[in-house]
């Protein structure tokens, strides 16, 4: 994951339009290349399950156990004793 700085603050200044706008074109840039596009999500999921992209029902499994509450009765007893 690609770390950056934020923008500056904009004080308002004419004089500062153009360096502030130039910071939050390069945060915008960087930020992009942190993250995955879809395409790199597709050849993930056909690289390393391949059978998910004809398996719907075998999908929702392989979401449902990469990211549900592995705990749930223990989640759901500590919202009880919460409330």
């Amino acid at each position: 994951m690609v770390h950056f700085c934020k923008p500056r603050i904009f004080s308002g200044k004419a004089s500062e339009v153009d360096p502030f706008i130039k910071d939050v074109r390069n945060a915008i840039h960087l930020q992009c290349l942190g993250l995955t596009t879809d395409y790199d999500k597709y050849t993930s999921v056909e690289l390393a399950k391949p059978d998910l992209l004809y398996n719907f029902e075998g999908f929702i499994s392989y979401f449902k156990n990469h990211f549900e509450d592995s705990n749930l009765a223990a989640t759901y007893l500590h919202k009880l004793h919460a409330f």
